[in-house]
């Protein structure tokens, strides 16, 4: 069976790589097959390595060849995995994606060049949805309101909203020396730089995302979702916690109204229809009530069904 063993080398082994590539995985191969044979076929003139971060343990078959570094964590989260991939990165810009994503080849030479022409300590691409997950509505909606703020074309930074970690890429000085807590990423650094203003754009660094599920498992991964993200609250100061109870009633007008320029496009190269509205609004609904269940609750075994 040919696999990351078999593919070429674009990096020798123990030259230091300019970049690395974060994708973890919670899935047992082959499922992230299509993102790995992209990231190894990246046209990039410098050194680079591949950090599979597998939560499964069987995240990929034998064992790899440089650039591709195999680190398994059997039951970790996407969020510890990221965590652990931020700490054993050895590149000095370090870019993110996921198991379901596919990059174009020049996806590393373009971020590379976006972060020679930037001093913001991290960069955010668009994000194309995949044809293979443009032809059903659940998927259509799925992907408006995962990746519908950044939505390629991408011209500025959607405000309101904490970007999500993918197609993201930041400076090996924005990162601490050790190992950070699981979520940390997600909710404490991004949150910090775009209370700075230090989340720069990268426009012309787009990836496609490729991810398609039965209806109830969009409805119960979008709940996770809002319930992972409700559970940060409880760190939050008191105040600020409660001024956020007392808004979450406003929380789907404002989650459907980030979304809707992206609604208007089309998620998948068509207007959008009655049932990609609806879809998006059950979707919504559901990531509500579980910011509101996290919120009150704690986030529980919420993260454990991001995959």
């Amino acid at each position: 069976m040919s696999g990351p063993a078999d593919a070429p080398r674009a990096a020798a082994a123990g030259v230091t790589p300019r970049l690395s590539v974060l994708l973890p995985t919670a899935r047992a191969w082959p499922e992230i097959g299509e993102a790995l044979a992209a990231a190894l076929a990246q046209d990039c003139a410098e050194p680079f390595e591949i950090l599979v971060l597998d939560g499964h343990g069987a995240g990929l078959a034998g064992e790899p060849s440089p650039p591709v570094r195999w680190l398994r964590e059997p039951g970790a989260d996407v969020f510890a995995l990221r965590a652990l991939g931020l700490a054993e990165a050895r590149g000095e810009i370090v870019a993110i994606s996921e198991d379901h994503c596919v990059l174009p080849p020049d996806w590393c030479r373009r971020i590379l060049a976006a972060h020679r022409a930037s001093a913001a300590p991290a960069l955010v691409g668009p994000v194309a949805n995949h044809p293979g997950s443009a032809r059903r509505a659940v998927d259509r909606a799925n992907f408006l309101l995962t990746m519908g703020p950044y939505a390629a074309p991408l011209d500025e930074l959607p405000p309101g909203r904490l970007p999500i970690p993918t197609n993201l890429s930041l400076k090996r000085a924005a990162l601490p020396a050790g190992r950070p807590p699981a979520g940390w990423l997600e909710y404490d650094l991004l949150a910090a730089l775009r209370d700075r203003g230090q989340i720069g754009l990268a426009g012309d660094v787009t990836l496609a995302h490729l991810q398609s599920w039965r209806a109830g498992e969009a409805l119960a991964v979008h709940f996770a979702s809002g319930r992972a993200y409700g559970g940060s609250t409880r760190g939050w100061p008191r105040r600020e916690r409660l001024r956020w109870l007392l808004r979450w009633g406003l929380l789907p007008r404002r989650l459907f109204r980030l979304t809707r320029p992206a609604l208007e496009r089309g998620a998948g190269g068509r207007a959008p229809t009655l049932a990609d509205q609806a879809w998006l609004v059950g979707l919504i609904l559901a990531n509500a009530a579980g910011q509101l269940t996290g919120a009150l609750a704690g986030a529980g075994a919420s993260r454990h069904r991001l995959v």
